[in-house]
């Protein structure tokens, strides 16, 4: 299974996503999927300041997978992701 089908794998179970993110990339993308620790890594174009970057992984969840998200873990470089709805 590639990254993009493990996403939406998750996204139709309602399961959780865990990211470990790295700001200020010049591209918004995720790198690649640790299967041992269920983990994706993600770049992430926008700074950590003002919550520009969780706004920017909202944006591309809609965009890429047509999924609305809940952020957990704001503050930090790994962060939890509920799909909602």
């Amino acid at each position: 299974m590639n990254i993009e089908q493990i996403i939406l794998s998750k996204k139709s179970n309602k399961d959780e996503l865990l990211l470990s993110i790295r700001t200020n990339a010049s591209k918004t993308r995720i790198l690649s999927y640790d299967s041992d620790k269920d983990l994706f890594f993600m770049d992430v174009s926008e700074k950590p300041e003002n919550n520009k970057a969780n706004h920017e992984i909202i944006r591309f969840f809609k965009k890429h997978f047509g999924a609305d998200i809940k952020i957990l873990g704001l503050k930090s470089k790994r962060k939890r992701i509920i799909f909602k709805g």
